[in-house]
């Protein structure tokens, strides 16, 4: 019984962690303006997350190229809307963002 209840805290743990390390990055996404023009599963002015995590997968190599189109903005990558430059994001704060939106295809794929 003892360990039994060890292992539901333990899933427990993890849960918890997961579901506040989400509210974070959506904070960060909030406060740093990115919910204006993109939403999670929908088309708004920008392409939404989950496209775009779709897109270009849980890679390393995207990490690196998502964070770059935060931080420089982009044109021509999902329509004739430009994205503007985010000069007001970290380098880590981009990182964070394009790592939490990468994760969205994986999430759908896994019922989460």
């Amino acid at each position: 019984m003892r360990k039994k209840f060890k292992s539901v805290i333990l899933l427990l743990s993890i849960v918890t962690n997961n579901l506040f390390a989400n509210d974070a990055n959506l904070i960060l996404a909030k406060n740093k303006n990115c919910m204006t023009c993109h939403k999670i599963d929908k088309k708004y002015i920008g392409p939404p997350f989950n496209a775009i995590s779709a897109r270009y997968l849980n890679k390393e190599e995207n990490v690196i190229y998502l964070m770059q189109k935060i931080k420089k903005g982009s044109q021509g990558s999902w329509g004739a809307i430009p994205m503007p430059a985010q000069t007001n994001i970290t380098k880590e704060e981009s990182k964070e963002l394009a790592i939490w939106i990468l994760k969205f295809s994986q999430k759908k794929l896994n019922n989460y």
